[in-house]
């Protein structure tokens, strides 16, 4: 499944007319195939991440919005913005998986064990617009990143047929440049 050779001779029956040969690597599979696969499948997880944070982790902020929790004074805690029964978002909270976007108060984040009976969180009113900006409901959705998928597999595809004849254009005009 993971034998260097077989995928190399893959792409190589693949696409045997488009292939730039004049970039030497010591490496077997710095090949345009897959950067092209690589910068791909990294395009479609950074949406998948974005659509996750944006609607699953977006839950507690927008509940932290929504009741204006945005001093210390006005924190809440998990159950008076009715996610207690989400131990993910509750964990996510706890471990400041939002930046600085939300605060924690009420628990001495310094003990070896910290207790978290006391939590609250809010939103600091400087760091509002941020909040809503970043985990409003608009934007990325599950069938955004399906249609985003599904759209750059052609796109990619012709340019795995383009970039080669750009690269040989611009080689072939060094080179005349050089003669």
């Amino acid at each position: 499944m993971f034998d260097i050779a077989f995928w190399k001779e893959f792409f190589d029956a693949l696409y045997p007319d488009y292939y730039y040969r004049n970039i030497k690597s010591p490496l077997i599979l710095v090949d345009l195939n897959f950067i092209l696969i690589g910068l791909y499948i990294g395009i479609v997880a950074a949406s998948a991440f974005i659509c996750y944070r944006k609607n699953h982790l977006g839950i507690a902020v927008r509940a932290l919005l929504k009741v204006n929790a945005h001093s210390a004074e006005d924190a809440k805690t998990p159950e008076e913005l009715g996610i207690a029964n989400r131990p993910t978002l509750v964990r996510a909270l706890r471990r400041c998986k939002f930046g600085s976007i939300v605060k924690l108060t009420g628990v001495d984040l310094e003990a070896k064990r910290p207790d978290y009976t006391n939590e609250r969180y809010y939103i600091p009113e400087d760091k509002r617009y941020q909040a809503e900006d970043r985990y409003s409901r608009k934007g990325m959705g599950v069938g955004v990143v399906i249609f985003w998928a599904i759209i750059l597999i052609p796109v990619f595809m012709l340019l795995r047929f383009v970039i080669p004849e750009l690269l040989q254009l611009l080689d072939n005009f060094i080179t005349g440049l050089k003669s």
